[in-house]
């Protein structure tokens, strides 16, 4: 909580929050400073709950030392001078009611801008391998996840007040709706989209945004996945790979290969349907002109029982066009002892992996550069349950049962920015800590 307080963002966060609620020439002056509210707000989502948060400030002298950080921050707040009492749980609720969509979307940019100064640091999105076999530091990965509401009634479920004698609406989140998973199970809350990237160690992982994918609105899981990605690339112009489920296909696997980077992300299933596998014409391999097909994600040709057999990749290029798209192009080789014609045998051959102009069908759809399930797609695809874990790790750090902190879809946008904010800090801690060890270990220089 120290470093959260020392960080750039957290200063703007307290910027956000003091013009969400600016102070009034009349009415009751303020209890608390501004940052001390935005400080029991972090320590609130580091905790169980917002009681356990006011609890610790109460007791001993864990509020005052606190406060002595921030006011050594804020040193023209005079609401952090000696003996100024600590923020309750209400600071919180008063806060919330004042946040809304507009305030989220400054959070969303200073989570994008923190945790791009903390992936240059700590050297992600700078490819140590090649175009085709990139290093783990160059890949990004993302998924959705769905959080449950905070809690399990809807709209027109009562309950009896027992208080005043009569029948009320019980609380409800009025953003929930259902919705599929990855498992194709239905589940009931609000679906969120995110992409991190890591240094490869684990625990040193960077979380570049979150965002809400709204019931009914105009914004989609694959619009939110490019524009993560375009943003990310532009600061990170290292990056190489994106991984993501198959809620990505066809024509935004294409964009993905305009932005210079591998799309590692698996094929639709098209098996026993006409497009499970896909001509891709006729190349000359070793002088021998040999028909090529798209199947099941992979490049391949036929073996002489008529089974198909998946080319190696060995070399990616990018030929750039114009209109800022790109041709991409992959030298794929026939791997020896394949039971076709043994002239095959280490043949080459060139073959385009986005769309050309007057192609019958979206080769995103069907092509991969690595074929999906080989040696090198195995040693690359890893990647991909990282977002898995990710979807874990914010749950577990949910309220019970893995539910929302807060009743609505904007609040639960800030309160997941705020923890992953916090969550980066604690891997830009952890790389420091092991680099420096690395260095203090390492012999003098000669």
């Amino acid at each position: 909580m120290r470093f959260n307080i020392r960080q750039g963002w957290f200063k703007d966060f307290v910027a956000v929050i003091d013009n969400a609620m600016p102070e009034h020439p009349t009415g009751r002056p303020r209890t608390h400073s501004v940052a001390s509210v935005a400080f029991i707000y972090l320590l609130s989502l580091s905790m169980t709950s917002q009681a356990e948060a006011e609890e610790y400030l109460r007791y001993g002298t864990n509020w005052n030392g606190f406060r002595r950080l921030l006011a050594s921050e804020f040193p023209d707040d005079p609401l952090l001078t000696n003996g100024a009492p600590p923020p309750t749980k209400s600071a919180i609720r008063r806060l919330k009611h004042h946040l809304g969509e507009r305030e989220a979307e400054k959070i969303g940019r200073i989570l994008h801008a923190s945790a791009i100064l903390h992936a240059k640091e700590m050297g992600i999105g700078t490819n140590y391998g090649t175009l085709l076999n990139p290093s783990l530091e160059a890949g990004m990965y993302g998924d959705g996840v769905v959080i449950r509401p905070m809690t399990k009634y809807k709209k027109d479920d009562m309950g009896f007040n027992e208080r005043h004698g009569y029948f009320q609406q019980r609380r409800f989140d009025p953003d929930a709706s259902y919705h599929y998973d990855g498992m194709n199970r239905k589940v009931y809350g609000n679906v969120f989209a995110h992409m991190s990237a890591w240094t490869g160690i684990p625990s040193e992982h960077i979380t570049f945004g979150i965002r809400p994918i709204r019931k009914g609105g105009d914004v989609t899981e694959a619009q939110l996945a490019l524009g993560f990605a375009r943003a990310i690339k532009q600061e990170l112009p290292g990056m190489a790979m994106l991984h993501w489920d198959k809620a990505l296909r066809g024509k935004t696997v294409e964009e993905i290969w305009d932005m210079e980077m591998m799309p590692m992300i698996g094929v639709y299933d098209k098996s026993g349907r006409t497009t499970e596998q896909v001509s891709l014409g006729y190349k000359m391999i070793n002088g021998i002109k040999t028909a090529v097909f798209a199947f099941r994600g992979a490049v391949s040709i036929k073996a002489i029982d008529g089974a198909f057999i998946p080319l190696r990749a060995t070399k990616l290029v990018f030929q750039h066009n114009a209109k800022s798209t790109c041709r991409v192009y992959c030298d794929y080789i026939v791997p020896e002892g394949s039971n076709c014609d043994v002239r095959l045998w280490n043949g080459k051959c060139t073959q385009r992996l986005n769309s050309p102009e007057k192609a019958d069908f979206t080769y995103g759809e069907h092509i991969r550069a690595h074929a999906p399930g080989s040696p090198d797609w195995k040693n690359l695809y890893g990647n991909r349950s990282l977002a898995e874990s990710l979807n874990s790790v914010i749950k577990n750090d949910l309220g019970r049962g893995e539910r929302a902190r807060s009743l609505n879809l904007n609040h639960q946008w800030i309160d997941l920015m705020i923890m992953l904010l916090m969550r980066n800090d604690r891997a830009l801690v952890l790389y420091r800590r092991r680099t420096q060890l690395a260095r203090t270990a390492s012999p003098p220089a000669a």
